[in-house]
This record gives structure tokens, C-alpha cells and sequence, in this order.
């Protein structure tokens, strides 16, 4: 069920008033906050329906919902810096009106809940698209729209219509599932929630890539590489593995850039980020086709932390990463987990490296040497054990997604959290997602868990808007820059 959003209009009105010129007011003169209460999640009628499937209506206490919809939701933000924070040619006010963020969230459930299996590890999951000021737009309960423990942890904007999402499902615990698109926007009451691609096959659920100018995606295959499947049939047309286990384990994100001639592939066992180029892809030999290895023992660039200190290759910088993606520049964000996983994907515990970031690195390439540099380190001031992500948004703030493994941190009790940050570190917008923290210490995914979020509009955005007038005739130029309609 879409709800629209709620009547903010004379908050829209102001808003529009605020030009680029501007954004170099106080940047906390117009935040705001929204608290979404737990009985708000009840008004959503599908919500409701599936409450009822579990005994459960207006009238539970909170601690028997509390399996099955967060405490709260509080959503907060600077919309100055929202914008641009306070820079020459920031964005104007369409950021803050017409944005949505898309995430799903998944609560795993120590007591084992009720999916329709006493042993279910999850007891509920959602699909939701929230406006930038907290309004949710649309909440999808999967075990009720789908089926029970089902659920999806990477959501995306389908590049040929934002009004649908695409992603894949997790079941249960297994990491493979279906694919399929969320008509999120439901535009026609007649129309389908959930469309089924590629034929009801099950496919590694971590991410989906398109492929260009194909009815082709890519996602992550059999542990050591990716595949290209048919959108249309399910089946596998290309398969690319990395046999030799120094190069690739566990892949937990692949994007193809420039054409899909290049794979940018983040290996989490390994602690590395490849960049390889398919053309030179050879099943028999495994270093082919590798142009180079960011991190991990086996690593072929020196890199640079944020201090300017130098890390020699095979000294492992960041680990477990999530999500590492090329964002244009030579620059690639990544979730650092600060996990270290061994082949047996069993989290190996060390105190300095239990510490979770989000991160930009740089890659420059002189005297026929890559090196890898730490141009932006933020500390979220938590612990994820497992998922993450750090995407670059379109104002050039950066948008990350995480999760709490240690529930008795002191101070902080949201379980998942989605932040906006600025490139000076400043907190610009934030979706903090409560649950029930009585878990005992030793169960450290237990509550609400996020894998990533996506910034995305309905229409391009434009920013830098000009004009000059030609003296010598009555014409006049408008100057402007268009920004694609998601991140």
C-alpha cells in the first residue's frame, strides 16, 4: 500500500525559497526531525493484515511487536548541507524535496520469532522508500507480500523506470533467491506489488548489475566471481571464476564499468578489491586478466592511509569490505567492516580491527606502479560484523548503511542506521532504526539489520544553473549541469 506523503507544504514553500546563493546561512537553521512510532507502522493496511496472521493488532504491547515492526524510525536533517554544505555551485532545494531513499530491513530474531518455522532466524523483513523528511512512501512487509523468509538485503533503482526496484531475494539465510522488481510506486491499484524476472531462478542475492545494452544482468557466482544470467530465461551466459583462492573468495559485489569491459569485484576472505579487464579473462589463468589487487596479503599496490602512512603491498588495510564501487576520478568507496574472515568465513576477532568505516580510496598510476591512497576515513563509532555500504551521492556527500553487531554499546542504541555525510564530516541526513536491545551480549546479529541504501529521484537533477545575455542580439543562454536520477 503507497501512502502519500504527508501535508508539509508550507515546509516545501520555504524550501524552494532557499537558492544556491543561499546555503551559506546557518546550516542547522532549517533541521528537522521526524519520529516514526512503532503503532505508526500499524496504519500501513498490509502491515496490519500481517499482523493479524501472527495474533497481533493495535492493541500488543511493544514487546510483543517488537519481532515484527522497530520501536521507531527518526529520520534527521540539514537541509544546507543536504544541498552542498554551503559550497559555491551547491544544489538547490529539489534535493531536499524530491528525494527518496530506498533500503530493506531484516530483523533477526535470537528466540527464533515466528515466520512459519520455529527455527526461522529472521522474523520479519521490509522494503521501504522513505522522503527526505521521513515520510514513509511506501513499506513493503516481504514474508507477507512474498513468502515467509523471504527477504531482500540490496534494493536498487531500475535504470529504465526509478518507480520500480530491483533486487534480489535472500531466503532465509541462504543468500540465493529469485529476482525480482518492486513496484514500489504502484501507480495503478491493478498493478503487480512484486514482477518476477529471469524465470523464478535462484541467484546469489548480495547485489544485481545490468547489463549494457543487453536483457542481461550480472551478480556474484559460486563463491570466486560473477556470471552474466538472461533477465528473460534465468540462464548462465557467461561464467567468470577465479580458480587460484589467492585472487577472489567469497565475492560480495561486482560492478562492470566503461562499457562492462572492466569488473570491479570486492572479495571479502581476501580483504581486496580487483579491478579486471574482461577481454583478457582466461578460465586456465587466473592473473590474466587482473589489472590490479587493492588490499589483502596478496595485494599489488602500495597503499596510503588517511594519515599519509604507507602500507606495503600484502599489508591488509581494511577488511571484510562490502560494496566497493567505482565512483568516477579514480575513486572507490567502500564499506571497511574492520572484519577479518578466514576461508572458513568465520570472523576472526582482534581488537584493532573491530572497528567499522566508510572509506574513499584513490588510485594513481605513475612510473608504472598503481598506489592506493585514503583520501576520506569516517568513523561511524561502531562495529558491523557482516554488510555495509558507502556510495558517493550526486552533491558529492556520501551516503552509508550499517548496522550495530554490539547491541550494549554504551550510548548508542539504534540497531541499523543510514548517514549522509558532507566531505568535511558532518552529519547532513540520518535514518536511525530502533529495535528491541534485550538480547544477551553474546547474540551479536541479533535486532534489526541493514545491508545498503539508495539515493534516488524521480526526474535528473540540475545543479549550477546560469544564464548570460548575447549583447550583440536578444537571445539569451541558459548554463546548467544534469545529474542522473539516482545517486
Amino acid at each position: 500500500t503507497t501512502r502519500v506523503k504527508s501535508a508539509y507544504a508550507l515546509e516545501v514553500e520555504k524550501m524552494r525559497e532557499l537558492l544556491p546563493d543561499d546555503v551559506d546561512l546557518d546550516i542547522d537553521e532549517d533541521a528537522y526531525e521526524t519520529i516514526i512510532e512503532q503503532r505508526d507502522f500499524l496504519d500501513f493496511p498490509r502491515i496490519e493484515e500481517w499482523l493479524a496472521t501472527k495474533g497481533l493488532d493495535r492493541e500488543s504491547s511493544s514487546e510483543e511487536l517488537s519481532p515484527y515492526i522497530p520501536k521507531k524510525i527518526v529520520v534527521r536533517g540539514r537541509p544546507q548541507l543536504m544541498m552542498g554544505g554551503g559550497k559555491l555551485g551547491t544544489f538547490g532545494s529539489q534535493i531536499v524535496e524530491d528525494g527518496y531513499t530506498v533500503f530493506a530491513i531484516q530483523y533477526n530474531n535470537s528466540t527464533g520469532g515466528d515466520s512459519g518455522d520455529s527455527d526461522s532466524v529472521y522474523s520479519s523483513a521490509f522494503n521501504i522508500v522513505i522522503d527526505m523528511r521521513g515520510h514513509i512512501v511506501n513499506i513493503s512487509p516481504t514474508f507477507y507480500d512474498l513468502e515467509a523468509k523471504w527477504h531482500f538485503i540490496a534494493l536498487k533503482p531500475y535504470p529504465l523506470d526509478p518507480t520500480m526496484m530491483m533486487g534480489i531475494v535472500d531466503i532465509e539465510e541462504t543468500q540465493n533467491g529469485p529476482v525480482y522488481l518492486w513496484n514500489w510506486a504502484r501507480q495503478h491499484h491493478d498493478a503487480k506489488m512484486y514482477v518476477n524476472l529471469a524465470n523464478t531462478v535462484s541467484v546469489d542475492c548480495h547485489d544485481i548489475d545490468i547489463a549494457v545494452g543487453e536483457a542481461d544482468f550480472y551478480a556474484s557466482y559460486d563463491g570466486k566471481g560473477f556470471a552474466k544470467f538472461s533477465l528473460e530465461t534465468g540462464d548462465v551466459k557467461a561464467s567468470y571464476q577465479w580458480k587460484d583462492p589467492k585472487y577472489v573468495q567469497d565475492v560480495n559485489h561486482v560492478q562492470l564499468i566503461e562499457s562492462d569491459e572492466y569488473a570491479i569485484i570486492s572479495s571479502r576472505q581476501t580483504n581486496a578489491i580487483i579491478k579486471a579487464k574482461m577481454s583478457k579473462y582466461d578460465s586456465d589463468d587466473s592473473s590474466a586478466s587482473v589489472v590490479w589487487i587493492m588490499g589483502g596479503k596478496n595485494g599489488t599496490m602500495d597503499l596510503y592511509d588517511e594519515t599519509g602512512a604507507k602500507w606495503e603491498k600484502g599489508e591488509e588495510l581494511f577488511f571484510g569490505q562490502h560494496n566497493a564501487e567505482y565512483m568516477g576520478d579514480n575513486k572507490y568507496y567502500l564499506f571497511d567492516d574492520g572484519s577479518n574472515v578466514n576461508v572458513k568465513d568465520e570472523i576472526i576477532a582482534s581488537d584493532d580491527k573491530n572497528g567499522s568505516s566508510l572509506m574513499v580510496i584513490q588510485t594513481k598510476y605513475e612510473d608504472d606502479e598503481y598506489t592506493g591512497h585514503v583520501i576520506y576515513r569516517y568513523d561511524t563509532g561502531v562495529y558491523t560484523q557482516f554488510y555495509g555500504d558507502f556510495d558517493r551521492l550526486l552533491t558529492g556527500n556520501g551516503l552509508g548503511a550499517f548496522w550495530n553487531s554490539k547491541r550494549n554499546t554504551p550510548d548508542i542504541q539504534a540497531q541499523s542506521t543510514i548517514l549522509e555525510v558532507t566531505e568535511d564530516k558532518e552529519v547532513a541526513w540520518s535514518c536511525h532504526i530502533f529495535g528491541n536491545n534485550t538480547a544477551k551480549k553474546e547474540r551479536t546479529d541479533h535486532g534489526w539489520m541493514i545491508y545498503s541504501a539508495e539515493r534516488f529521484y524521480l526526474t535528473p537533477v540540475i545543479s549550477d544553473v546560469s544564464c548570460t545575455a548575447d549583447t550583440d542580439s536578444t537571445s539569451i543562454t541558459v548554463w546548467f549541469t544534469v545529474h542522473n536520477n539516482f545517486r
